[in-house]
């Protein structure tokens, strides 16, 4: 974790400084522990990024996602349809926290 904090405060004093704007995005299909969602915010938040969650398991019924949108049963990776998904979602948040 101390690798990952020390990365993003690179990336905002890169950033920080030519205006660009940054969002994190915590792709999970689980019910990922709510503390450790909680420690990434705080570091992501403390330097200006943005956040965006987004969990396949929330976003289509489990049978959906087992079934549809991921690659197969053994591989949990999402196919073209569970991207399509995401990609709907992603944009629809940053246009949402862009505004």
């Amino acid at each position: 974790m101390r690798q990952i904090v020390r990365s993003m405060e690179e990336l905002g004093e890169l950033t920080r400084d030519k205006n660009i704007r940054v969002a994190v995005i915590w792709l999970s299909q689980d019910d990922t522990n709510e503390s450790i969602i909680r420690i990434a915010v705080k570091h992501v938040e403390k330097q200006g990024f943005m956040f965006i969650t987004i969990n396949l398991k929330v976003l289509a019924n489990e049978q959906q996602l087992n079934d549809q949108l991921l690659t197969d049963k053994l591989d949990k990776h999402p196919n073209e349809a569970g991207h399509k998904l995401i990609a709907d979602k992603l944009y629809k948040e940053l246009f949402v926290q862009a505004n």
